[in-house]
């Protein structure tokens, strides 16, 4: 069957990928930062290769990736980060000569990966979002009049809320904004939407040609730290309106590929805000495979060239992660009046994010790191600027 190669194999999101490409024949290897990573113990790659200590932007990364593919006999390349994913749109037309893959090209690619510029596409056309502006520190009195206050200094370029920094005054502003910009880069000024809302995210697997498969909607039900991180329990819904709204989104852009939407309810109007998007499977994908949606098959089908299978979105699929899931029982308190029931482990419908049965080992060695990277005092300090006090 088709050789496939994952960069980025070490996350998450790796898992649901491998069991799903393993399961139909193919050859999968996965490209690692350390051994200590979900896909590094996996029992469905058949090859495991370690990511030289090298930047992703850099050219020593693009030699090894296109010596990998030459080497293996790759026929496809799927990015599972988003480092990976801008490494991969960055350099598509020189990978094209290699293999193949499916991403958009890098203009395309960065006016939705770049908060400024989405947010932007989302004012032009009519699409709900926070208000945003970009912010120097020779236009912040210009820029916090159109946010208002409480609001969000948000670096353009970043992953995992790193950077992100709750404002609440233009001296706020003026104290964070050059240390933000030295360690990010290019920065917005966003409105904070105030908690109490629902937080939703949104699937798509969008062709050149314009049409959408495997659309899915998820609601995130916990997440950790509750003030604003990362999901570790959310399902599946029914919800064809942000679906119709996200798949639009991408029509505006013109993506190729897959694509997964943020979107938080504002809880003064129940408006539903567009916050962005994640070039990726994000973490919490496997919800969607066990809903009926393979994002795998999608992807290699598409590349070869394959006819693609419409897949629908089964509801009511609930998935947690328990690392993270454990971490939100010991601070939150509402620990015994969470709906579902944190108590509720097993059932037809529930899943874990972070391994399974069939596949143990990644759930020990990788949520072991990722609960390392939470001690971590400088990544802890780089995802705390948005709580709030």
């Amino acid at each position: 069957m088709t050789r496939i190669l994952l960069l980025a194999g070490h996350t998450i999101q790796a898992l649901p990928v491998l069991e799903s490409l393993k399961s139909s024949g193919h050859t999968v290897m996965v490209e690692c930062e350390t051994k200590d990573s979900y896909g590094y113990y996996s029992r469905y790659p058949d090859r495991k290769i370690l990511k030289p200590s090298c930047g992703y932007d850099s050219p020593e990364y693009l030699d090894f990736v296109v010596r990998c593919i030459q080497e293996n006999r790759i026929e496809v390349i799927i990015p599972l980060f988003d480092l990976s994913a801008e490494f991969v749109s960055r350099n598509r037309e020189q990978l094209l000569r290699h293999t193949r893959l499916v991403m958009p090209p890098y203009e395309v690619f960065l006016e939705g990966y770049s908060k400024d510029r989405l947010m932007d596409l989302c004012r032009r056309h009519g699409f709900a979002h926070p208000k945003t502006m970009p912010v120097t520190m020779r236009n912040l009195a210009e820029a916090a009049a159109y946010t208002g206050f409480p609001a969000l200094i948000k670096p353009d370029i970043t992953t995992g809320g790193r950077g992100m920094t709750l404002v609440r005054s233009t001296a706020e502003i003026e104290a964070a904004l050059p240390g933000i910009i030295g360690e990010y880069g290019s920065c917005t000024l966003q409105e904070f939407i105030p908690p109490g809302g629902r937080q939703f995210k949104a699937h798509h697997f969008r062709t050149a040609a314009g049409k959408l498969y495997g659309s899915a909607v998820v609601e995130k039900l916990r997440y950790y730290p509750e003030s604003g991180g990362s999901s570790c329990c959310n399902r599946t819904i029914d919800a064809p309106e942000l679906a119709k709204t996200t798949g639009e989104v991408l029509h505006a852009l013109g993506w190729e590929g897959f694509a997964d939407f943020d979107l938080i309810e504002d809880p003064r109007d129940g408006s539903i805000r567009i916050m962005e998007i994640n070039p990726r499977f994000p973490a919490s994908v496997k919800s969607a495979f066990k809903a009926g949606v393979d994002y795998a098959t999608l992807y290699v089908n598409y590349c070869l060239g394959r006819p693609l299978q419409e897949y629908i979105c089964r509801s009511g699929v609930y998935l947690r992660y328990m690392a993270f899931d454990i971490l939100w029982f010991l601070k939150s308190r509402n620990r015994f009046k969470a709906k579902p029931s944190w108590f509720r482990f097993f059932g037809r419908n529930v899943f874990y994010q972070d391994g399974g049965l069939m596949d143990p080992l990644p759930a020990l060695f990788g949520s072991w790191s990722g609960i390392r990277k939470l001690m971590d005092r400088d990544l802890r300090k780089a995802k705390s600027g948005v709580r709030l006090n």
